[in-house]
């Protein structure tokens, strides 16, 4: 604040203006946080600091003040940045935007390329995380839409053995939860075929039985308890 108010000159006034308003935001002064931010856009649009700057706005507008357009407008912003790591967090809040919005297919599609933007990237972690991220993410969307059968073929094509299975499980018991039984049984079986001894195969075999007697079919309640 005293360079601001004593060096109104200085060079790198846009950095001092960046660093100013995430400490204040991180402290709490939100408010003074955004108009900080703000005066950097509007002072400075050729800084290198600009495409943070439009992060750090949309975050506050999506997860503080939760407003959604204008949460999008900014990560929009972002995602036109050359910058990898930007645009590649950019494209994956705008994922959660669709979500939000309740636009699932958009929101799994944006997912589904931040996911692939990651793998150009090669295997450095901050995109390895934000890819692990999104394909745990890609969890809700496919239960939302009620696509097994894709998100299983999705998974085994884009997660090693080991990253799969918990996906695949994650599925099978969020599907059960949110009513989609045939799908939830076709995701359980799936498990259980592929790995027949696994420590969780009783609990996928007796998740199928529950999923049976949500549908009231008794028969088939009857032979998969044998099984178990």
């Amino acid at each position: 604040e005293i360079i601001l108010k004593e060096y109104p000159s200085y060079e790198r006034k846009d950095e001092v203006l960046f660093n100013l308003a995430y400490k204040q935001y991180d402290i709490g002064k939100k408010d003074l946080a955004v108009k900080r931010y703000e005066e950097l856009l509007k002072s400075y649009p050729g800084s290198k600091f600009v495409a943070d700057a439009y992060v750090q706005l949309g975050n506050h507008y999506f997860e503080v003040a939760n407003i959604l357009e204008k949460a999008r407008t900014y990560y929009e912003k972002a995602f036109a940045s050359t910058n990898p790591r930007i645009k590649s967090y950019a494209l994956y809040k705008l994922a959660w935007c669709d979500f939000n919005a309740v636009d699932h297919e958009k929101a799994l599609k944006k997912l589904q390329d931040t996911v692939e933007f990651a793998e150009k990237q090669g295997k450095e972690k901050s995109f390895t995380d934000l890819k692990n991220e999104a394909l745990s993410d890609s969890i809700r969307m496919f239960v939302q839409l009620n696509r097994a059968d894709d998100a299983m073929a999705y998974y085994k094509a884009h997660a090693g053995k080991k990253k799969q299975l918990s996906l695949i499980q994650k599925l099978a018991f969020a599907l059960q939860e949110a009513g989609h039984h045939d799908n939830a049984i076709k995701s359980f079986s799936f498990l259980l075929n592929d790995n027949a001894v696994a420590e969780m195969a009783p609990d996928w075999q007796q998740s199928i039985i529950k999923s049976y007697e949500g549908l009231r079919q008794r028969e088939n309640v009857k032979a998969e308890v044998k099984k178990l």
